[in-house]
């Protein structure tokens, strides 16, 4: 969604100018922040992986789909920036 974004910019910039531009970009991200928010806070899948699991290996095993999520998180925004410093942006 984020491309879609970014690559029409432009072309709304150049029919509604670049502040209304940003304002409506801004006013449609909006609702998937919201949604973004909500399901996050949704524990279902950890609620699964819990239940499954013994009781005793709980509490290793939360802390395991902890380390992954922040594992991968990071990961991708590392990869993401280097991309957007080397490949999209470029100061004038």
């Amino acid at each position: 969604m984020t491309i879609v974004g970014t690559l029409s910019a432009p072309f709304f910039a150049r029919i509604f100018g670049k502040i209304k531009t940003v304002i409506i970009f801004q006013m449609l991200s909006v609702p998937f922040l919201f949604i973004l928010s909500v399901t996050y806070n949704l524990p279902l899948v950890t609620n699964f992986s819990l239940e499954v699991v013994n009781e005793n290996d709980r509490a290793f095993v939360s802390g395991i789909l902890n380390i992954t999520w922040f594992f991968a998180w990071g990961i991708s925004a590392s990869i993401s920036g280097k991309i957007i410093e080397t490949q999209v942006y470029f100061i004038p």
